[in-house]
């Protein structure tokens, strides 16, 4: 009997003993999960208030409930019996907060990335002809150069000067007028090589005459040429209100940084009034016949304002309808394809059943989940539509709208750095982080519904000689009416005036 009692009590006193360990581990266990749980909440709360992208209000609340789950965690290891599910939970919840600060720091990254550009590249090239054996500048530097003269001329000196500088001696200079000139003196051995801006060649591209060039001649040397955006906006020189803005999107065709100058295919602009919760999309066609803000009153296509700068393409839009405009966006859309497809593809209405003549593409009437390269043929597409570019215009404004849309949908959240990743790679804004991050809280805070109206202006289309272009081009001679209605519905927004652009 005795046996028996020692032998039961032995083994009463190992549970207990077993049990004690158990809870002791349990318990130490808790505490070094809570402090895991601590430092990550705190590191969290550092990262919120560090992006600062929600508002006041938000944060103190995410803040408040981060302070009690802590505390949760933390009282339960005074318990008698230390929870498992809590440990579990607890964990669980600091890898959800490792993960919000990869978030946190995603958008920190791309909204740096995107604002504040202040600055535009021009890559200048060097060409010869295509059956010239030379493949460097040292083998052709005893022989005349083609610059232009008038156009752009700061940027050529520094590219002249940059060659000096790689050659350790001077060129000789033969000064021509303009793109045409210039190109011209080249193809006929005039001169050896040229000095030119890249996206020049782009501009005498879409001239019958010139269909062929990249076959005649080749590039042998390029030179980066980086210059400040300058701001030329006139204080109360148009309407302005609290609440309102205006944003120019410009949309480069090209492979590259947003920042390179280039061909401005889309010339949106966007007014955005956050009193009425209204956003005016105007579309203006890319071979609208304007005067640049660069060329004393000689008209040019629009598009062609982007080869000089963001900033000639930011005066000569706001000479056109007589406003200043706030901030520019430029837009990659050979990069935007990679935002669609991180978004898993957008819903876009087409208001007419084609197919693209460059690659196929087929479209119904009505809406199409389209991919990224799906999208950029219907932004593209001009020559299926009699309207040709007019209606390309308010495709392009369909493709924003389908983003926009997309963006407050949970694939958004599912897929939120991917879509980070290619906005950083293809965008490029003056606005400033702060401002960025105060329209975001703004939506957050009051997550109002917006209105989103569009409306391109028209015109008639004529071949007539451009600024760029001496010979005569296609362009489109803008019809006054639709300007002028244009700038009626930017007044009405300015002046909190809701607008409807269907009536």
């Amino acid at each position: 009997m005795g046996n028996t009692s020692n032998s039961t009590k032995q083994k009463k006193q190992q549970s207990e003993t077993s049990r004690s360990a158990k809870n002791k581990f349990l318990h130490i266990s808790g505490f070094a999960i809570f402090a895991v749980q601590l430092i990550v909440t705190i590191i969290f709360l550092v990262f919120l208030q560090y992006v600062n992208i929600l508002p006041t209000s938000f944060k103190m609340m995410i803040g408040m409930l981060l302070i009690l789950f802590c505390l949760a965690t933390l009282i339960t290891q005074y318990w008698k019996i230390p929870g498992i599910v809590t440990k579990i939970f607890s964990v669980l919840f600091s890898v959800i907060l490792i993960v919000g600060c990869v978030y946190i720091n995603s958008t920190r990254k791309a909204i740096s990335n995107i604002s504040g550009s202040k600055i535009q590249e021009t890559q200048m090239g060097v060409y010869v002809l295509a059956d010239n054996p030379a493949d460097s500048i040292a083998e052709i530097k005893d022989s005349p150069f083609g610059i232009i003269a008038n156009i752009d001329r700061k940027t050529t000196d520094k590219t002249i000067g940059d060659i000096e500088k790689e050659i350790s001696s001077e060129i000789s200079i033969v000064e021509y007028e303009g793109t045409t000139q210039i190109i011209e003196a080249l193809l006929s051995k005039n001169v050896t090589a040229i000095i030119i801006n890249q996206s020049y060649i782009n501009i005498l591209s879409e001239h019958s005459d010139y269909e062929d060039l990249d076959k005649k001649i080749k590039l042998i040397s390029t030179y980066k040429q980086v210059s400040d955006v300058i701001n030329n906006n006139v204080p109360g020189e148009s309407p302005s209100r609290e609440g309102v803005f205006t944003v120019y999107v410009s949309g480069i065709d090209t492979n590259g940084a947003p920042t390179v100058n280039q061909n401005s295919d889309v010339n949106i602009l966007i007014a955005v009034n956050t009193n009425t919760h209204q956003i005016l999309m105007i579309n203006t066609p890319r071979d609208f016949y304007v005067p640049l803000s660069i060329s004393n009153g000689v008209k040019d296509k629009l598009t062609h304002a982007g080869c000089y700068g963001i900033d000639c393409s930011v005066d000569t839009i706001e000479m056109l309808y007589g406003i200043n405009i706030d901030h520019y966006l430029k837009v990659n859309f050979t990069g935007f394809v990679n935002i669609i497809d991180a978004l898993n593809g957008v819903d876009i209405y087409s208001e007419y059943e084609f197919t693209t003549i460059h690659g196929g593409y087929h479209y119904v009437k009505g809406y199409n989940h389209l991919n990224g390269i799906q999208a950029l043929g219907f932004a593209r597409e001009r020559y299926s539509f009699g309207s040709g570019d007019r209606q390309r215009g308010k495709n392009q404004m369909a493709v924003i709208k389908a983003m926009i849309n997309k963006m407050m949908t949970s694939d958004m959240l599912i897929n939120y750095t991917r879509v980070l990743n290619a906005v950083s790679a293809s965008m490029a804004t003056d606005m400033s982080y702060d401002e960025i991050t105060d329209l975001v809280k703004m939506q957050l805070e009051t997550m109002p519904t917006w209105d989103i109206q569009s409306f391109s202006v028209d015109g008639t289309g004529d071949n007539l000689p451009c600024f760029s272009l001496s010979s005569p081009n296609y362009v489109m001679i803008p019809d006054e009416s639709t300007v002028n209605r244009a700038k009626e519905y930017l007044n009405n927004i300015y002046n909190d005036i809701i607008i409807n652009t269907a009536s």
